[in-house]
């Protein structure tokens, strides 16, 4: 019996069809969820697809964590994190999220032995890039291990690192007792916990500095620190053993690498590095030692202030601390308030003449959009609405987009208030400061830090400037510098690599007049994303313009088939010539195909699917014609 056949036969998952994708074959199990292979029945473009174990579906407080994942890891965005396309609940109750499909390997398959300082070293960075990202939006993974860090080829770089698995991830002080589920069972891999996650302690950021120590540990000799004995042994030795130190185990080991692996696996967390930054820096000064680079691109922003009050969220159930230095003892937050517990404003939908329409209650505030919660009468995906901001500065009239309906079932389903989310056009400075104030509950009068003196001209703030000078006219694509076929974790990965290189440039001391040609670049970049940075609004904006080859890319990335034909209705609403157009060339298109002229038959579907690029059932039978032709070329000459 083939493989794929005797899989379908125990599992009744492979074969079915979840949304565009076709689950193909099982990819890996974990502690909550089951991973398989999905493939766009469409495009042919693959996907990984988590389930919940179906004997958790049925408890509320896991499936809120495994959605809590997804929203976690959207809401960090950082290229060596896994993107998460999509989130929803199968038939029987099973809870699922669509992912990057990662072609590569554990992590755990090249450390079965001492790895060299030139191959560890740089893939370590890039996990402490990851790291930082996530702890600066104050979650904490909790469950760092080689298993959970994959290495995929990315251009010329051998090993670019993708970090896995948030799904126990936590907010910094939300445990206020020991790393337990009420069941009483571990959270965590006990080769790889900080001592405060085997005991009492609350854990913050310094628990995955911990974790990555043990696994730096491991890839300089080739064997854990403590691996002997049973659970009981491993957690007392995390607590009180200090294991020799990587050169002492394996002389080749560089005296700095091996100093850095254990500070970062000091038993007191104010003993290890204070920042993920501060160690990929001390690796950093490590390979320059050894005359080796570090990883392309790998800049990070610098360590914020302990005083900086900038707070976000993550979705309407996760509030996110300060991104300020993790301290001994970390303010408490909770990692899933009740929806009173969350910070609310007022906010009033308005008419296109200003007139109030509708007051809704505001959660979610961050500088990108806000969350407005409601049962019904949801505005479509992609309208833009006038909405009035009513915080304790001020009240602040906004331009907004809606970007995600979350209804009564499925906002039930992921125990969180219904609503809809809207992205906000580029805020003021002023509600930019509004924002910060109302989430960090800063007196309206607080007094703003003293300016920094600017400094001369700077050189690299200059060609940014010039480069997106020249493109103020340019569209999305352009802007971000992708292909209008590219797939959206390109898409996304590209435009939060520009957003993270002008904000570091932002905060340079500049001179007045730089940084003023500096802001529009990043409205540039953020208006682009939100064009073509979800499924939704970037499939009508290709839609306008025949790309029906980014349309596919916004089917294979989760946009359903009822989404398609709402934007298709608009479409059409708005050219209605252009739906005879299409009839006319698929009638022709099905007459070439009954006479087996298949070169004829692809080029009349092609006409037809660029005047109708959103008709989904078009583009399952022109994708498959061009995948026919391709693979069987003696078809095109019959």
């Amino acid at each position: 019996m083939p493989e794929g056949a005797a899989q379908a036969a125990v599992d009744p998952l492979i074969g079915t069809t979840i949304g565009s994708f076709r689950i193909v074959r099982l990819l890996g199990l974990g502690g909550m969820g089951v991973v398989y292979l999905g493939e766009n029945t469409l495009i042919g473009s693959r996907v990984a697809v988590k389930f919940l174990h179906a004997h958790l579906a049925g408890n509320p407080d896991l499936v809120a964590r495994f959605y809590a994942e997804a929203r976690a890891v959207n809401f960090i965005g950082h290229e060596n994190i896994v993107n998460i396309f999509d989130m929803a609940v199968a038939p029987g109750n099973r809870p699922y999220f669509i992912m990057e499909y990662l072609d590569g390997i554990a992590l755990a398959e090249l450390a079965t032995g001492p790895v060299e300082p030139k191959v560890a070293l740089p893939l370590l960075v890039q996990v402490c890039d990851a790291l930082q990202a996530a702890h600066e939006r104050g979650v904490v993974h909790r469950d760092l291990k080689p298993e959970n860090i994959f290495l995929v080829k990315r251009g010329r770089r051998q090993h670019f690192v993708k970090v896995l698995d948030f799904g126990i991830a936590k907010l910094f002080g939300a445990d206020a007792g020991p790393s337990r589920t009420s069941a009483g069972v571990v959270i965590g891999t006990p080769e790889y916990m900080a001592p405060e996650q085997c005991s009492t302690g609350k854990v913050d950021g310094r628990a995955d500095l911990y974790a990555l120590g043990i696994i730096s540990y491991l890839l300089a000799t080739g064997r854990l620190p403590f691996d002997g004995g049973g659970l009981t042994d491993i957690l007392l030795a995390h607590r009180d053993q200090v294991p020799p130190a990587p050169s002492q185990v394996n002389a080749a080991v560089p005296a700095g690498w091996s100093n850095l692996t254990m500070r970062a696996m000091a038993k007191k967390p104010e003993d290890r590095f204070q920042q993920a930054s501060e160690m990929a820096e001390a690796m950093e000064a490590v390979l320059a030692s050894l005359g080796l680079d570090a990883p392309a691109g790998a800049r990070r922003p610098a360590t914020p202030a302990p005083s900086a009050t900038t707070t976000g969220t993550v979705g309407p159930e996760w509030t996110v601390a300060p991104a300020s230095t993790p301290g001994p003892s970390p303010q408490p937050v909770s990692a899933a308030p009740s929806a009173a517990a969350l910070p609310e404003a007022e906010a009033v939908v308005l008419n296109a003449d200003g007139t109030p329409k509708r007051r809704l209650k505001c959660v979610d505030l961050s500088r990108a959009g806000f969350y407005l919660r409601a049962e019904t009468d949801f505005p479509p995906l992609c309208s833009r609405l006038k909405v009035a901001l009513e915080l304790p500065q001020g009240r602040f009239e906004v331009a907004a987009e809606v970007v995600r309906h979350v209804p009564p079932d499925q906002a039930q389903a992921w125990k969180m208030p219904a609503g809809f989310y809207l992205k906000l056009d580029e805020p003021s400075p002023a509600l930019r400061d509004a924002i910060s104030k109302f989430n960090s509950k800063a007196a309206p009068g607080q007094a703003a830090p003293a300016p920094v003196a600017p400094a001369a001209n700077d050189a690299e703030a200059g060609r940014a400037v010039s480069k997106y000078q020249a493109l103020a006219k340019a569209g999305p694509y352009e802007v971000l510098g992708v292909a209008p076929e590219a797939e959206m974790g390109d898409i996304l990965a590209r435009g939060r690599a520009a957003k993270r290189e002008l904000d570091r440039l932002l905060e340079k001391a500049l001179p007045e007049a730089q940084r003023s040609a500096l802001e529009p670049a990043r409205t540039q970049v953020a208006k682009a994303l939100e064009t073509i940075g979800n499924p939704a609004a970037r499939a009508a904006f290709d839609a306008e313009r025949g790309n029906f080859a980014g349309v596919a890319r916004c089917i294979s990335a989760g946009l359903t088939v009822t989404d398609a034909e709402t934007l298709r209705r608009k479409y059409f609403a708005v050219h209605p010539d252009r739906l005879a157009k299409s009839q006319i060339q698929l009638a022709t298109g099905n007459a070439y195909d009954t006479r087996s002229s298949f070169p004829q038959a692809f080029a009349a579907f092609e006409e037809a699917i660029r005047a109708d690029p959103l008709n989904v059932e078009l583009h399952k039978r022109y994708w498959d014609l061009k995948r026919r032709l391709a693979s069987s070329p003696a078809e095109g000459v019959r």
